[in-house]
């Protein structure tokens, strides 16, 4: 072999050994740019996540609020059906309910169809519906005493309604009032569940990390 043939072969195996240091560069980078790619979905989808999760958390602080003031209410409205307060007990009670003024219960169940799990929205319409028939039979039990009260009144207590119909309305006062406050509490208990199951800050992930080689090594990441 001649020396310019000598020169001319090192001079190939020098540039193919460019080539090949260039090729494996380029394809190194392009590993590590994927690679902070997926770690920026990452935080961005935890970003995302913490934000909606601030809303829940707010939604449910409210609603919670809403379920222990109409338990207090509920149970104030009952107490006067079965006795009669005067009126130190109603000014005692009204600095109980305080000056609290809840949102109506469509703005509580858009935040809860917004950002509230498919088992917070479902009970709190029960609960709904539980307040809403301890306010029926409030209504029915009332209407009853008052057509008592009436008939009495006017000379003509047969005109009354039978006694037994009032007991049966007391009777179902005091059962659909046990029933929404063991769905209020239900809620509550669900809501709290849900709030103290968030993963904790800290919790990792992995993320790939690129070396020099083409083998693929492994870091811990935050999630957060």
């Amino acid at each position: 072999m001649t020396a310019l043939e000598s020169v001319l072969l090192t001079g190939f195996f020098t540039l193919a050994a460019v080539g090949l240091t260039f090729v494996g560069t380029l394809r190194a980078n392009r590993e590590t740019i994927r690679a902070e790619r997926h770690t920026l979905g990452l935080t961005l989808g935890a970003a995302r996540d913490d934000k909606i999760w601030d809303k829940q958390t707010a939604a449910y602080e409210e609603i919670i609020a809403y379920l222990l003031f109409i338990q207090a209410k509920r149970r104030l409205d009952v107490r006067r059906r079965h006795a009669r307060y005067n009126e130190e007990y109603e000014q005692a009670a009204q600095r109980l309910l305080g000056d609290y003024k809840p949102a109506s219960w469509w703005e509580l169940q858009a935040r809860l169809a917004a950002y509230g799990s498919s088992e917070a929205i479902a009970g709190f319409e029960a609960s709904h519906k539980a307040d809403t028939d301890v306010a029926v039979t409030l209504i029915r039990l009332a209407d009853l005493e008052q057509q008592s009260k009436d008939a009495r009144q006017s000379g003509a207590p047969h005109q009354a309604p039978p006694i037994e119909d009032v007991h049966t309305a007391r009777k179902d006062l005091d059962e659909t009032h046990g029933r929404a406050d063991e769905t209020d509490q239900g809620l509550v208990k669900l809501m709290r569940s849900e709030l103290n199951s968030k993963p904790m800050q800290g919790d990792t992930v992995a993320v790939p990390v690129v070396g020099n080689s083409h083998r693929r090594r492994w870091r811990r990441a935050s999630s957060a």
